[in-house]
């Protein structure tokens, strides 16, 4: 038997943040499962609960692609994992070097082999994969998705900031979607025939895309789905202080009442940049326009 299977459920384990679980990620954990067949154990992806930045420099902590809730969905959706957790650590454990890092796993999860990817590095130490071959464990290097283009999470960060769907839709394997609850607004939409869902993003440290009208998919909580259009921004037609970003989504052909429902955004495509009109008629036309190019595009 091989001696890296000598405990049965055994795991070979990885780390990362997988903020996003891009097409980099699932080539990561594609590249795990390989692994652990040849060398017989299973296999254990960790993700943080939050970005090692919140607790080491606050102020560089990025917003994030998904929820902790939603990388453990998508990882567990590739099939390469057979265990997912969520690491809730504090700033006394971003504290450990790499090596000691390795003794937790070894003895929280009885890990007896240990891979990241080429570049990655952990602990306090920022320990790589040659400071760690004297480690208590085997350590495997896991190679890079050969791409003409930057597939990682940054990268995906800029894209959406830049309101270049097509380019994060690309790195990510699929369009870019927040989570979030319905709540109430001053209705200034109903009035003028635009009636929006005020959606609250179920976590703050969430990223949306740069200010602008997009075309979107709404997902309700009974599982149908509806397309619709979607402002972020700040609303300076109507605002009278417009200062912080919020996303309102007109549902087309949906009456229903969904204060308080969760809901599903699917961006699809960036239709204009936000911007203020002389009037509320002016804005009614406008988004009359708006609403026939959202419902042009075939998805």
């Amino acid at each position: 038997m091989n001696r890296l299977a000598q405990t049965a459920r055994s795991y070979i384990a990885t780390v990362g943040m997988f903020d996003g679980v891009h097409r980099g990620h699932v080539f990561m954990l594609k590249q795990l499962r390989e692994i652990a067949l040849r060398e017989g154990l299973d296999t254990l992806v960790l993700t943080f609960s939050h970005h090692p930045l919140e607790f080491i420099a606050p102020a560089r902590a990025p917003k994030m692609l998904t929820t902790a809730e939603q990388r453990v969905a998508l990882i567990d959706a590739t099939g390469y994992a057979d265990k997912v957790e969520v690491l809730n650590y504090t700033h006394d454990d971003f504290k450990r070097i790499g090596a000691d890092f390795l003794k937790l796993l070894q003895e929280r999860y009885q890990v007896t082999a240990f891979a990241m990817g080429f570049n990655n590095h952990i602990g306090c130490d920022r320990a790589g994969i040659e400071d760690l071959r004297t480690a208590s464990l085997p350590v495997y290097g896991i190679g890079p998705l050969a791409e003409d283009v930057d597939v990682s999470s940054s990268a995906i960060r800029a894209f959406l900031s830049d309101g270049n769907l097509a380019a994060a839709e690309n790195a990510l394997g699929r369009p870019y979607k927040v989570v979030g609850q319905v709540v109430s607004g001053n209705q200034i939409g109903r009035t003028i025939g635009f009636p929006t869902a005020n959606v609250s993003l179920s976590d703050n440290d969430l990223m949306l895309p740069a200010r602008g009208v997009y075309a979107v998919d709404v997902r309700l909580s009974t599982e149908e789905t509806f397309r619709g259009m979607a402002n972020v921004g700040v609303r300076p037609t109507v605002a009278k202080e417009p200062t912080v970003d919020t996303l309102e989504v007109n549902i087309f052909d949906y009456n229903g009442n969904l204060y308080g429902e969760e809901v599903d955004v699917t961006f699809i495509a960036r239709i204009r940049e936000e911007r203020a009109f002389p009037s509320i008629e002016a804005l009614r036309k406008q988004l009359e326009d708006d609403r026939r190019v959202a419902l042009n595009i075939n998805r």
